[in-house]
Formats: C-alpha cells, structure tokens, sequence
C-alpha cells in the first residue's frame, strides 16, 4: 500500500511533471531529446494539459500546459477546470514566482513535494513511465542510454521525426490515453468517461484568467488534454 492516497474525485488534485522522451528528434537540424510537461489529474487519470519542448522546459512550458488544462473551450477539453491542489516536485521550474502566482490567483493550493520523492506523485510519475513504453520505444530515434544520444549531429546521419511531428505524436498520444486508454486503475474505465462523472468542477472566474502560454509557440507546442 506505499504510496496509495485514499479515493478522490475529478480536480481534486493535479500532479505535474517534466519528463525527458528517450528518443531523438530534429529540432531545426539538431538531433535532441525533447521534454514533454503534463498535468493529469490524479482521480480519473485524465492529462488535463500538455506541452512540449525541445530543450529543457523553463517557465513558459510550465503556463503552456497549465492554460491547456484549465481552459475547457475548442481545441482544448472537455477535462479542465481549476484543481483544489497541485502536486509538483520542488525546483526553479515547477516553482518560479509566475508560476505560483496564476495558481494562486486561481485558489489553487501548491503542494510543494520534497526533492527526490518520486513515490508522492505516483500518478504523474506512472504516466511517464507508460510513455516511454507505450509510445517512445515504438518511435524512430529511441534510446534507452546517454551513450546513445548524438546532439550535435546532422539530423540526417539517423532516422528521426521532426520535432513538430514528434509533437503531434505526443497529442495523439494523449488523446487516445484519455479516450481510448482503460487503465487497471480504473478498472478499465476509460480517463475522459470517468471525468465526465465525477463531481462539479471549479471553473474560472471572470476575474481570474488562464494563464498566458509561453512567448515562443514555435518552439514550445501546447495541446490539449484529450
């Protein structure tokens, strides 16, 4: 039972996490292994929002994903809201001040996880592990190793996707997750259904807008969570 929370409902918490895909991608003629930053809200197993950059994510991936998961209109949805609490390991980019700042103007609690417990968000933590499996093993350019990275390298010299094909991937991917995915979690329910019969959500308010994605779409790719 370590690492079990007790049953909640549909944004009662969100946990949040980078994670670095095991593979490679050309990213303007470089050869990188791009980030993926997601919020998945911990009741339903639904990825509320989702973005995507090819070096390490900062502040702007972090808002990118936050404004795909709050906001519920067209293109992003139907899961989203305002969460009671989000659970975030401790660091500079996860906890920058307008970061913590739109979470607040929205009532949202911070949990602030010790470093190094990946065992207290075990449900963000799972999803990257079911990535790797489940889409970036099945993709060109996989590596499992630092040996095997080649930044620096021409694109050309192995076989890879773009960066913006790899993105779109990853949206695809996410979206079959939390429509078509029936987790053991839930016993077999899938993500979206299970959302769409919890509790009320929490929208926001008039006065609180989602926060705004990052100055460089081009290079940072939001999507939403279904």
């Amino acid at each position: 039972m370590f690492g079990k929370r007790p049953a909640s409902w549909r944004n009662h918490a969100w946990e949040t996490d980078h994670v670095q895909a095991s593979l490679l991608v050309d990213a303007d003629g470089d050869l990188v292994r791009p980030w993926i930053t997601w919020f998945i809200d911990t009741a339903t197993k639904t990825i509320t929002g989702t973005a995507v950059t090819p070096g390490h994510p900062s502040r702007a991936p972090v808002r990118a994903a936050l404004r795909a998961a709050v906001v519920r209109e067209e293109p992003y949805g139907p899961a989203g809201g305002v969460p009671e609490t989000v659970r975030m390991d401790r660091g500079k980019d996860f906890l920058p001040a307008a970061v913590t700042t739109a979470l607040g103007a929205m009532g949202v609690t911070v949990n602030d996880l010790p470093a190094y417990s990946p065992h207290l968000k075990e449900v963000v933590e799972s999803l990257n592990r079911a990535a790797d499996r489940m889409l970036f093993a099945a993709l060109p350019g996989y590596t499992t190793g630092p040996r095997s990275e080649r930044q620096g390298r021409t694109a050309g010299a192995v076989s890879t996707l773009s960066f913006q094909d790899f993105t779109a991937e990853i949206l695809a991917w996410t979206n079959w997750w939390n429509t078509a995915h029936r987790p053991k979690a839930l016993s077999g329910r899938r993500a979206v259904r299970r959302w769409r019969r919890g509790r009320p959500i929490r929208l926001l308010s008039p006065t609180s807008p989602p926060p705004t994605c990052g100055p460089t779409p081009s290079r940072t790719r939001a999507g939403p969570g279904s």
